[in-house]
């Protein structure tokens, strides 16, 4: 059995298409074929349903699936973990990316060696095995992310609180703090369905009972641009607003209900990480403490 195999293997299973896969990988449909029946073969089951142009994992193919993505991810590691510092790399998936970026380019300047990559995941994309196929590391909410077993996690902070962006001037400025209820006439800027601080919005939306009326769904920058336009409010946090220009806005904190928002960072305790992710790990528990 070769780590090409596996390889393959992979994809195929990701694609669920033969064709798809062999025009990704340069290489025929039948080439393509053939390997994973020598894989199969080799093993003695099947992996595959097969049916025409149809082709998906098996029982016996998905149990499979789970160890060749930890063979591969583990292979991955170990070619990482011997390479020359200047060449490593740390590559981080998140969901709230906007959150993240004094953390990061805190790292950077303290280690210029070892390069971050970033990829912004929505909710939908968020499996259990995406740390295992696609990075080291998962910043995210635990209200976006149910680990799997297998899975470690650390809190890096829990202590980030709900605000509401007004305009200057806003009546509600009035208020030193307000609650849902208050507020559940106003008319919302809101992120896109999908998007972290989205779920965020909506969770303090139905503990409070309210139904929002969401008038536009933009990205973070353009919220806080309509906010100050003076076309509706937006719900964010504490710590996010610290990435805003914060002109022509300003806060109120709401504390009915309190849903504290926490981030996690999250790993797979199967994979041995390289020595650049172990670096990250020990600056990202002791950043915020």
């Amino acid at each position: 059995m070769e780590l090409l195999q596996l390889k393959y293997f992979q994809k195929v299973a990701q694609s669920e298409n033969i064709s798809q896969t062999a025009k990704e990988l340069y290489i025929t449909p039948s080439a393509l074929s053939m390997t994973i029946s020598r894989l199969e073969k080799e093993i003695g089951v099947k992996l595959f349903n097969r049916g025409g142009n149809y082709i998906a994992l098996n029982d016996a193919g998905k149990i499979f699936y789970r160890y060749a993505c930890s063979i591969l991810a583990d292979a991955e590691s170990a070619v990482r973990s011997v390479q020359p510092t200047a060449n490593q790399e740390v590559n981080i998936l998140t969901t709230s990316p906007n959150v993240w970026t004094d953390l990061l380019i805190d790292f950077r300047d303290k280690r210029p060696d070892i390069v971050i990559s970033q990829r912004f995941i929505y909710l939908d994309k968020l499996t259990n095995n995406i740390l295992r196929n696609m990075g080291d590391f998962l910043l995210a909410s635990p209200l976006d992310f149910e680990s799997s077993p297998g899975y470690s996690s650390y809190p890096l902070y829990t202590n980030d609180y709900p605000v509401l962006m007004v305009w200057k001037g806003h009546p509600l400025l009035s208020f030193k703090s307000i609650t849902m209820e208050t507020i559940k006439n106003e008319q919302f800027i809101a992120l896109p369905t999908g998007m972290s601080s989205r779920k965020y919005f909506d969770t303090l939306c139905i503990a409070a009972g309210v139904k929002p009326k969401i008038i536009m769904e933009v990205d973070y920058a353009m919220r806080e641009r309509l906010v100050k336009e003076k076309y509706g409010v937006a719900i964010l946090t504490g710590r996010s607003r610290e990435n805003y220009s914060n002109e022509g806005v300003d806060y109120i904190p709401i504390i009915d209900p309190f849903i504290p928002r926490e981030q996690y960072i999250y790993w797979d305790s199967k994979k041995n990480i390289g020595l650049a992710a172990e670096k990250f790990l020990n600056f990202a528990k002791s950043y915020f403490s």
